[in-house]
């Protein structure tokens, strides 16, 4: 699930002058002289950061679940979860949590039944007041969160699959599983295929290395949220 990339609560004058390009399309540049502190040990330190970049930024500044500050809710067929059962994944949308993302043969997380009752259920306060994108400057102007149910073996693909949930509102989500058997030679006209960066094979997987793949070859990098290194 995901909220919006960064909050406006947890960006620092220097950490704003970092994203104002992503976010606003313009450039902030701090105040002169630029801002000095005196540490416990009487050092003279600059509040300047020069350790920025998308992936810490995104981290530190980006969504986070917090208990009892947005998290207020969470139970799983009656028992309650906490934030540590939550994995953290980078995606299109920044920071994203994942439940139930490993598999504990010792104790597997298994709804038997159905009903809402014997499944997961949360409860967000999604803190709108502190989007930070701007739709007049070419940002996103959705508000509320994404919910996206998928296989264990499967990486997260938020930005065309999942099911949005506006504030103020609940949401009860059914699911139904169907798998598809792709047939090699002479079956069929599917090839065996191991993926780089996924330990199997799937169609999201396959997709997300594509599109890394391709990014690399055109920029000679790649974006924080697709696989590789």
């Amino acid at each position: 699930m995901v909220k919006q990339k960064f909050e406006s609560g947890r960006i620092e004058a220097d950490m704003m002058a970092y994203l104002s390009s992503l976010l606003y399309g313009t450039e902030v540049q701090l105040p002169q002289p630029v801002g000095m502190y005196i540490d416990d040990q009487g050092n003279l330190v600059s509040v300047v950061r020069t350790d920025l970049d998308p992936v810490n930024a995104t981290l530190e500044a980006g969504w986070q679940i917090e208990k009892n500050v947005n998290f207020f809710l969470c139970e799983f067929k009656g028992e309650e979860c906490a934030v540590v059962d939550f994995e953290h994944v980078f995606t299109t949308y920044g920071n994203c949590y994942t439940f139930n993302a490993v598999v504990d043969p010792d104790n597997p997380r298994r709804q038997n039944l159905p009903g809402a009752g014997n499944g997961l259920n949360l409860i967000f306060d999604i803190f709108s007041d502190s989007y930070t994108e701007d739709p007049e400057q070419g940002g996103s102007d959705d508000v509320g969160m994404k919910v996206l149910i998928h296989d264990q073996k499967e990486p997260p693909k938020m930005d065309t699959q999942g099911i949005a949930v506006g504030p103020g509102s609940h949401a009860f989500i059914g699911i139904s599983k169907v798998e598809y058997k792709n047939e090699i030679p002479p079956w069929g006209e599917c090839q065996d295929r191991e993926l780089q960066y996924y330990d199997e094979y799937t169609l999201t997987g396959c997709l997300l290395e594509c599109r890394t793949n391709h990014v690399y070859e055109q920029c000679g990098c790649r974006l924080f949220y697709l696989p590789g290194q």
